[in-house]
Order: structure tokens, then sequence, then C-alpha cells
């Protein structure tokens, strides 16, 4: 499985910035493309097109249906998945990332199955039920069952997270 963090440009100067201590523990996993309205990255539009990568999305969004228009749960495993996309940047940016990119409202989505509350100290103004992009890896991880992955990432974040 490969996760591809779409990057707001301006988290690459933060140092708060989760999404670099997934790419720096979970190289062999994970790779970064930064978005641009303007200019969006055609390979990550063809494979959300094709299914091939979705995008992470809370459950419990989708189940409340304000985005229905994903395959089933059930229907995932016939797909040829091989990406999971995450929206990395501030909670206010990504709504901007999403309400400016129509090929994010019309790709195929995996539901994050979350069972705790974020731990993330370095920001303040956090939403609640939001997770960081380390947290939602993490998430992912154990959803997926990829328990070294997770492990070893869970220990990068509390390393930077007590800091």
């Amino acid at each position: 499985m490969n996760i591809i963090l779409l990057t707001h440009e301006r988290e690459l100067s933060r140092l708060s910035n989760t999404g670099q201590w997934v790419l720096a523990t979970l190289p062999q996993m994970s790779q970064r493309v930064i978005w641009s309205r303007k200019q969006p990255d055609q390979a990550l539009i063809a494979d959300l097109d094709s299914g091939r990568a979705r995008l992470v999305f809370p459950a419990s969004e989708m189940a409340q249906g304000q985005h229905s228009d994903t395959l089933p749960v059930s229907r995932q495993s016939e797909c040829a998945l091989k990406s999971l996309v995450i929206i990395d940047a501030t909670w206010q940016e990504a709504r901007k990332m999403w309400r400016q990119s129509p090929y994010l409202k019309r790709a195929p989505l995996f539901p994050l199955m979350v069972d705790a509350p974020s731990s993330y100290l370095l920001r303040r103004n956090q939403i609640q039920g939001g997770l960081s992009t380390a947290e939602c890896v993490i998430n992912l991880l154990q959803q997926l069952a990829l328990h070294d992955s997770a492990a070893a990432l869970i220990s990068t974040y509390e390393q930077y997270n007590s800091q």
C-alpha cells in the first residue's frame, strides 16, 4: 500500500507538519504530492479516476451521507487499489483544497475508522474529532493490519509530539 500525502505548499515550511514524520518514518510506502489548484498532478488524478487510489475520508462523515459518491466498503477489495490519498494541511486549508479541486470531490473514498480523539499538541485550534496527518496514517495502518509500520510511526509521533 502506498500513502500519498497531498500537501498544501504552506505545510512544507511548518515544523508542526506531521506529514514529514510519515515520510521520514515510512519512506518505502509514502510519498508527497504538492497540491496545486491551477496545475494538479495528472498522475494522481488518473489514479483517482481509475480507482487505483482513494481519498481517505472520515467514516463518520460518510455514514452521515455527506459524501455518498463512493463504492461500498465491501467492493473495495474488488478494485485494483494501490494508493490512499490523505490531504496534508490545516483543517482550514484542507477544506479550501477540497472546494477548489473537482477531482477530489469526484474521487472514490476510503473510510477512515477513528476510535480515539487526537492527542496532537503542537497546533492550536484543532477541530473536534480531527486528526493530524500522522494520526490519520497511524489509524489507516492499524485498520489495514500493517501493525509494524503503525508501531514505527507511533514511536516517531510520540517522540516529536512530546517535545
